[in-house]
């Protein structure tokens, strides 16, 4: 299941973060647990815009499906938050449910400012 917070994404402002962490898999990797931040503050309206699509499909494909948990399998938790570090949304999908684009954000934050 997803397990978010308050249904779909909020919108996004400029005090909102989006943290992208990557947990499991065969081996552990510290460099690739570590989560990816994307603050909105350094996004334009439209670049916001694409990421609160991207976020309302990841919801959406959460939704549909349970996550479960295999030795050699990839969960993905999303997490919006606010200026205060608070978190307002989030959400959990398996690497193959997981927007693509979503997937390149978490391994080049800068293909959002390029997209």
């Amino acid at each position: 299941m997803s397990g978010d917070v308050g249904g779909g994404p909020p919108s996004l402002d400029v005090s909102s973060c989006l943290s992208l962490r990557r947990q499991g898999g065969i081996a552990h990797i510290p460099g690739l647990a570590k989560p990816r931040y994307i603050r909105c503050d350094r996004l334009d309206d439209a670049q916001r815009e694409r990421l609160l699509d991207l976020l309302t499909e990841a919801a959406r494909r959460a939704a549909e499906t349970r996550v479960t948990v295999a030795a050699d399998q990839r969960i993905f938790h999303l997490a919006v938050e606010d200026a205060e570090g608070r978190c307002q949304w989030s959400a959990e999908l398996d690497e193959q449910r997981m927007p693509e684009e979503l997937l390149l954000l978490w391994r080049d934050r800068e293909a959002l400012k390029r997209g």
